[in-house]
C-alpha cells in the first residue's frame, strides 16, 4: 500500500490544489485538515484511495475533484461528499 502520512498538511490555509499522483491507495488521517482554502484535488489513482478523516473541517462542497474514473469515485461514500467529481482532462 501507498500512502501519504497522516497530518501532512494540517491547517495549511493557502492551500488550494493537491495532487495525488497514481497509486496512492490511502491518505492518512489528518493529511487535509482545515485546509479552508482547497478548490482542486487531481488525484490520478483509479481506484479511489482510503480518505477517512483527512479533510475534517474542510469546505467540501467547493472543492472539484478530477479522477480518471468518475464512475468509482462516486460510488465511494466519502469521495462523492465532495462538490464535483469530473474526468481528468
Amino acid at each position: 500500500m501507498t500512502q501519504l502520512a497522516p497530518c501532512v498538511f494540517p491547517g495549511c490555509s493557502s492551500l488550494i490544489e493537491i495532487v495525488i499522483p497514481e497509486g496512492v491507495t490511502k491518505i492518512g488521517a489528518g493529511s487535509f485538515d482545515y485546509c479552508r482554502s482547497l478548490t482542486d484535488i487531481f488525484c490520478y489513482s483509479e481506484v479511489p484511495p482510503e480518505i477517512y478523516q483527512a479533510f475534517d473541517d474542510v469546505p467540501l462542497e467547493q472543492v472539484t475533484v478530477h479522477v480518471p474514473v468518475v464512475k468509482k469515485y462516486k460510488k465511494d461514500i466519502l469521495w462523492k461528499a465532495f462538490g464535483k467529481l469530473i474526468p481528468i482532462q
